[in-house]
């Protein structure tokens, strides 16, 4: 039995929402709330300074524990703590924006 090849689907058709509205927070456009737009680029920021302190700490554990053969008993900790406080921030950045992951495959497929 033969059947037709029929091309794959543009992922565009899946990734581009015509019903998405533009984002309503837009610190390079100076669009939306001055406040929210504060409130990101600052969450933004910290998340810069979380993760490289998170960077430093992870690194400064790996230095001790290779060539000074001493682990630092606050690293571990540290770098726990941080790792939770990049991924809240990063969400709330990320919602703040309209960024946020979703799954909504099926919500495309519904009549509008």
């Amino acid at each position: 039995m033969d059947t037709p090849h029929t091309p794959p689907p543009d992922p565009a058709e899946f990734l581009d929402d015509p019903r998405r509205k533009p984002l309503e927070i837009d610190t390079e456009q100076r669009r939306g709330p001055a406040v929210f737009r504060w409130l990101t680029v600052g969450m933004e920021h910290l998340i810069a300074a979380l993760l490289v302190a998170l960077i430093v700490s992870v690194s400064a554990n790996v230095v001790g524990r290779a060539l000074l053969n001493h682990s630092l008993p606050w690293a571990d900790e540290l770098a726990r703590m941080l790792f939770i406080w990049l991924i809240f921030t990063g969400a709330a950045a990320a919602f703040a924006r309209f960024e946020h992951i979703a799954v909504d495959y099926l919500l495309r497929k519904l009549p509008a």
